[in-house]
């Protein structure tokens, strides 16, 4: 793996925790003391994070920056039962990772709504071409 890629898989962990801690940009821009778009080109640019960010970042996301760069929530799902209880030996702390579960499991819920949705759509549509 590449510096960039590694830059880039880091800033893709950033903004999926943001929002599974219910953070928005504004929020974070405000944490980090630098405007809207700066937060912004910071998450979507080439550019470094910077060591100095990247704590503030895990701060404001309330984890360590262990955490932060080595969260994967793939950890999260093989670490917790059905009904969301942690079990194994992991690196998340069980309140956190309760609410992380929640938010990825009501995530993943909405997207499959959306896809069902997407697939009623396409059935009617392919109904109405065979009528004609």
């Amino acid at each position: 793996m590449t510096a960039q890629n590694g830059l880039a898989e880091l800033k893709h962990r950033i903004k999926k925790l943001l929002t599974l801690r219910g953070f928005s940009q504004e929020q974070m821009a405000k944490s980090l003391d630098i405007s809207l778009k700066s937060y912004s080109n910071l998450e979507n640019d080439n550019s470094d994070v910077g060591f100095e960010k990247l704590l503030k970042i895990a701060s404001t996301l309330e984890m360590d920056v262990a955490n932060l760069v080595g969260f994967d929530e793939k950890v999260i799902f093989n670490n917790c039962t059905a009904d969301g209880e942690a079990h194994g030996n992991f690196h998340y702390n069980v309140t956190t990772t309760e609410k992380l579960f929640e938010r990825i499991l009501s995530e993943k819920e909405r997207n499959i709504v959306s896809l069902e949705k997407q697939v009623l759509s396409l059935q009617e549509t392919v109904n109405k071409l065979l009528e004609k």
